[in-house]
């Protein structure tokens, strides 16, 4: 902002007008989810990888993103993707990532697409 009005102030300066009135910076951490279970890909089967997918809501896919948002800090957004249209179905999003929210945001889904035959998640 200085420089648009033609002020020109080194990084030193400020750090020091700063230390002279008492006041820092804000760090934010980046946020780095943790595996509670570490689990080998072979362990896990994938029904949908060399499926051929004929009608829709047969086949979804879901993944949960995390979103940081400047009043609520993290929160989660839970997303299912129909794989024959590439559709999303159902999403929801919470300020904490517990069974209920996945579990409520499923039965959703499956009060809404009876035909579903497999939900795939990584």
């Amino acid at each position: 902002m200085l420089e648009l009005e033609g002020i020109y102030i080194s990084k030193r300066t400020v750090g020091n007008y700063m230390k002279d009135m008492n006041i820092g910076s804000v760090y934010r951490r980046k946020y780095k989810p943790t595996k509670s279970v570490k689990t080998k890909d072979e362990d896990l089967p994938n029904n949908t990888k060399d499926t051929h997918i004929k009608r829709p809501h047969h086949y979804v896919a879901t993944d949960i993103t995390y979103i940081h948002t400047k009043q609520d800090g993290w929160v989660y957004q839970i997303t299912f993707i129909d794989l024959y249209s590439r559709k999303v179905l159902h999403y929801g999003v919470s300020n904490k990532m517990d069974d209920e929210f996945m579990s409520s945001n499923t039965e959703i889904l499956l009060r809404k697409y009876k035909d579903i035959r497999i939900i795939h998640r990584d």
